[in-house]
């Protein structure tokens, strides 16, 4: 998740399963789901796993509560082409805990950076079978310096060159959710990239 979430073809949930896609855990197969969902830019298809007053909490910085506002997300998620790659699932009461999650979007490919993992992955709590919390962890430490020296370099150019475009993306310096925001953040990233690639000195 930029702070929210994105992937690639599922993943296997390393030891816990043979081959992708087969998930002998009734919870495990949830999740599974619902990341296919995700990755495939479903918001609809992707809340249908949660409770109606589910909550989706992003550690140390904001969180959604019940199903509508979990769906704004994943359309946020989904315009940035969001793709998360869960292994090494472990269950523990209600809870299944995701312990490495890996996790692409335009957001991070646009800042130069292929993939983030999150610190001890995600940790799903259910309610029967379906999910009522989600907990995204914070990046790891080598992540979160990358990501911060990244995020740095792209506003100090943006705020140079299209300021206007960067306050309707990153209002107040935090990512915009709304069309508009995301459309003109998307732009700025793809001309950020195309200003890296014309300085970035090339080997003989």
């Amino acid at each position: 998740m930029s702070r929210y979430l994105r992937l690639l073809p599922l993943a296997c949930a390393a030891g816990v399963v043979a081959a992708c896609g087969v998930s002998p855990n009734p919870r495990f197969q949830t999740i599974d789901a619902y990341v296919a969902a995700h990755n495939r830019y479903q918001p609809d298809s992707a809340v249908a796993y949660f409770t109606q007053d589910a909550k989706f909490v992003l550690e140390g910085q904001d969180s959604a509560v019940g199903r509508a506002n979990i769906q704004r997300v994943e359309e946020s998620n989904a315009a940035l082409h969001d793709q998360l790659t869960p292994m090494d699932y472990v269950e523990s009461g209600d809870t299944v805990f995701v312990h490495t999650m890996g996790e692409r979007n335009d957001w991070f490919g646009g800042l130069g950076i292929d993939q983030v993992f999150h610190k001890n992955g995600m940790a799903f709590i259910f309610k029967g079978n379906q999910i009522a919390e989600v907990r995204v962890k914070p990046f790891n430490t080598a992540t979160q310096a990358t990501l911060d020296s990244a995020r740095v370099a792209f506003t100090s150019w943006a705020h140079q060159n299209r300021p206007t475009q960067l306050a309707s993306a990153m209002p107040n310096g935090q990512m915009g959710r709304t069309p508009d925001a995301l459309n003109d953040l998307r732009m700025l990233l793809h001309e950020w990239s195309l200003h890296r690639a014309a300085t970035t000195p090339t080997a003989d």
